[in-house]
């Protein structure tokens, strides 16, 4: 997990793979960032796997998060998280 602030947002990049052994340490991670009440982009184009636990996840952090206006970045990603 790579983060780094950009000048509207704070970006969180994540490389390799999001599995059941990691899925809630990574979820607990992103949650320190959604307190700071800044932009978040959570950036899964490096990623080379997304286990079910992961997916699970990545929804349960959109659907907390929803009132905040979260939106993704694709429409592959709107299909799954309606």
């Amino acid at each position: 997990m790579f983060v780094y602030a950009r000048s509207l947002a704070t970006v969180v990049r994540m490389d390799g793979g999001i599995d059941a052994s990691n899925a809630g340490q990574i979820a607990a991670e992103i949650r320190r960032f959604t307190r700071a009440r800044t932009p978040l982009i959570i950036d899964l184009t490096h990623l080379d796997f997304l286990g079910i636990e992961g997916f699970q996840q990545l929804l349960a952090l959109n659907h907390q998060h929803q009132a905040a206006a979260c939106t993704a970045g694709s429409s592959a990603v709107l299909r799954c998280t309606r």
